[in-house]
């Protein structure tokens, strides 16, 4: 599964925390990080807030452009940090198609 991770969360408040994290969870349950959302992107990790480096200010996730991409694209799912935790301590599962898969989301 490929993974995208965007803004913070008030224990991870950069962004480079944040996705520093994500990815260490990730990929210690195999799955892959990308940085840019595309076709193949199956969930993106969204964190509680947004940072705009050009204007110095944090505002709500829902305003990030990452955020409404994936809310657009079919195949993506916006998850947030404890969901991915969730997912993780879950477990793994194998599928037919021999691609790593979390078990579901309750």
């Amino acid at each position: 599964l490929r993974f995208v991770a965007t803004g913070l969360t008030e224990e991870y408040s950069t962004p480079d925390t944040f996705k520093s994290h994500v990815k260490g969870l990730v990929e210690a349950a195999g799955g892959r990080m990308t940085h840019k959302i595309s076709g193949k992107t199956d969930y993106v990790v969204a964190g509680d807030w947004r940072y705009d480096p050009f204007n110095d200010i944090v505002g709500t996730i829902e305003s990030g452009s990452k955020y409404h991409l994936a809310m657009t694209m079919n195949n993506c799912t916006v998850i947030s940090l404890d969901d991915l935790q969730c997912m993780v301590g879950k477990g793994l599962r194998g599928d037919t198609a021999g691609k790593m898969g979390f078990d579901t989301l309750q």
